[in-house]
């Protein structure tokens, strides 16, 4: 009767290559808001042919009843992640095989089986804030739309996890700089 949806788009054709992070609301059977993230050159490490690459060779298949955790259990691993950015004694469910992709940058790209998406948060301390829950707890994935930073200028995010196990397994980024002074590494 009720829900949210969220969706990933990746456009690698023509001359203006994008990724998009696109949340439908759904009331009765009729989508009642949309909100999307689209990044594009400039944003946080964005290369649209890589995100395509690397995310079209992932599983994100449904996990076995047994392996899934609970909705609640699916917020706590993302908020925990997100708070390693102001708190660096937060322990996250870091699982192994595990992959992250940022923008289009990739943690596993030899597909090793002892990869992990512990490669370190940025040193200092930075808020994040505004978050924002979708969770399915079939498919053993959330999606938290965010802000690092101030609740009003700080950089739209869009972080996607799926957990077996408990366990991360995949961790997407996208993230849209406000900034054209400060351009994102490439």
């Amino acid at each position: 009767v009720r829900c949210k949806t969220f969706s990933e788009v990746i456009v690698t054709q023509g001359d203006h290559q994008y990724v998009i992070g696109t949340r439908l609301y759904v009331d009765k059977r009729k989508i009642t808001r949309i909100d999307s993230l689209v990044t594009d050159k400039g944003d946080w490490l964005f290369n649209a042919n890589a995100y395509l690459k690397y995310s079209s060779g992932e599983d994100w298949s449904v996990p076995q009843k047994a392996k899934r955790v609970s909705g609640q259990q699916l917020i706590n691993a993302a908020n925990s992640y997100l708070d390693m950015f102001s708190d660096k004694f937060v322990k996250a469910p870091w699982g192994r095989p595990c992959a992250r992709l940022e923008g289009g940058a990739y943690t596993n790209r030899d597909g090793k089986k002892d990869a992990t998406c512990e490669v370190g948060i940025p040193a200092g301390v930075l808020y994040i804030v505004n978050r924002d829950y979708v969770v399915d707890e079939e498919s053993g994935v959330i999606n938290v739309f965010c802000r690092f930073g101030n609740s009003s200028t700080g950089m739209p995010d869009s972080h996607t996890f799926r957990l077996v196990n408990g366990q991360f397994t995949n961790v997407h980024t996208l993230s849209v700089n406000l900034n054209p002074n400060a351009p994102s590494p490439q």
